[in-house]
């Protein structure tokens, strides 16, 4: 091979299984997400259009938000402050839950 860079291909064969339900993996993610956030999207915009209050108000702040900030601003929320506070709070739990004192699994 001339100026190429080597590659094993029967690495890739030897692995294909894997490749194969990655691949399926991604459409499906894929799939769901796009269902999930068109049925949000439809929901919210509906909400919006609403003239009940207790639909329009919290779909209009929801709205704003999520289009007021930078994605990578979201992203980062999300990762240092939501998924830790859940972690936190699962792992709290189940650890109250196994001393036996589910009664104290808020103050710890």
């Amino acid at each position: 091979m001339k100026g190429g860079i080597p590659l094993d291909w029967s690495v890739i064969y030897e692995y294909r299984e894997l490749f194969l339900r990655g691949i399926v993996n991604t459409i499906l993610l894929t799939t769901v997400a796009t269902v999930v956030g068109t049925l949000l999207g439809l929901f919210l915009c509906l909400g919006k259009l609403s003239k009940n209050k207790l639909l329009r108000i919290p779909s209009a702040v929801y709205v704003e938000v999520f289009r007021g900030t930078p994605m990578l601003v979201q992203i980062l929320l999300i990762h240092f402050a939501v998924i830790p506070s859940i972690w936190e709070a699962f792992f709290r739990e189940k650890a109250a839950r196994k001393r036996s004192t589910p009664a104290l699994s808020p103050c710890l």
